[in-house]
């Protein structure tokens, strides 16, 4: 075919062609045994009282250092391109001034976060050894195995580059502060105050390298009270509106293709034809709410849910379905 496939025009096949609702229905499901919506929304329904005891602080603060370690994992693969697990050794009250300077190290990377206020309240401790593996990585380079050395104004400027993205995956409102590589100059920025220590160890080019994290102690919640918040959710909840958005894949292409795309051009999704829709609750950044089916009613789109996903879960505890 050297045209361009019209709407109207039907498509050659083995059998003869296909006319325009053969291919919609090949391609989208017939949902129309789903119910009509309802012309109210109903009112959630949130049960009032739980058997879930609420959870200790020390739990509560070891599961948010956990979520953290694992938005960091994503972060490094990808803003820095280095495949880096972090994995949470020890968690430890400690004051934000003190923990930083305790420990001088040649070659360290101090990533200092700040919030709204402005003040330093999150330092990201890279040891010499994963600088030098995510400089190295950036540069393409091989994997370093001599001694770490001081970090050069280069090494400095490349760091910062990497690490700039990471100052929202370490808390909600931080932004990146600078890079420092004196503790003694980081602890004076320091935010005053109780803080954690969290120790890391990180898998990354084939070794474990020591990382630490110090936050301020607001940034590490403690216990949720379960009954409470059950509680906020069940007066608001018929008043809130959700934004959901259905996401099914991510196309990555050069610039260059991007650019001369036009009517007829196909693009393949790289998921198989049965893979589910995902159903964000927010943007295109939002936590899956459900999976669903992608199918047809009549002549619009419509999704049958096939599984709940985490925040439909934790909105609702009591149900795990």
């Amino acid at each position: 075919m050297r045209g361009p496939i019209e709407p109207t025009r039907p498509l050659p096949t083995s059998r003869g062609v296909l006319s325009a609702a053969e291919i919609e229905m090949l391609l989208r499901p017939d949902l129309s045994d789903m119910d009509d919506l309802p012309s109210e929304t109903p009112e959630l329904k949130v049960v009032p009282e739980l058997t879930v005891a609420p959870p200790a602080a020390g739990a509560a603060r070891e599961d948010a250092a956990w979520r953290i370690s694992a938005r960091l994992s994503r972060a490094m693969r990808e803003h820095c391109g280095l495949a880096a697990a972090f994995n949470v050794q020890r968690i430890s009250p400690a004051s934000l001034a003190q923990a930083v300077s305790a420990r001088e190290e040649q070659g360290q990377a101090i990533v200092c976060c700040a919030g709204a206020d402005g003040d330093v309240a999150a330092m990201l401790v890279i040891g010499a050894g994963l600088a030098q593996i995510m400089i190295e990585t950036a540069c393409g380079g091989p994997v370093p195995n001599g001694q770490p050395t001081q970090l050069s104004p280069i090494d400095l400027a490349l760091m910062e580059g990497l690490t700039r993205p990471l100052a929202p995956f370490i808390g909600g409102g931080l932004g990146f502060a600078g890079v420092e590589t004196d503790p003694l100059f980081a602890a004076s920025i320091a935010t005053p105050g109780a803080a954690y220590e969290i120790t890391f160890s990180v898998r990354a080019g084939g070794a474990d390298w020591p990382a630490r994290l110090l936050l301020a102690q607001e940034l590490l919640p403690e216990a949720t009270d379960v009954h409470e918040m059950t509680a906020k959710t069940d007066r608001s909840a018929s008043t809130l509106t959700v934004l959901m958005t259905a996401r099914a894949a991510r196309v990555e292409m050069p610039l260059s293709r991007l650019a001369s795309l036009r009517p007829g051009v196909t693009l393949l999704l790289g998921v198989p034809a049965d893979q589910p829709v995902e159903l964000l609750s927010g943007g295109l950044d939002g936590e899956v709410a459900a999976e669903a089916q992608i199918g047809r009613k009549g002549n619009r789109m419509a999704l049958r849910i096939s599984r709940r996903g985490p925040a439909l879960r934790a909105l609702n505890p009591a149900y795990a379905g």
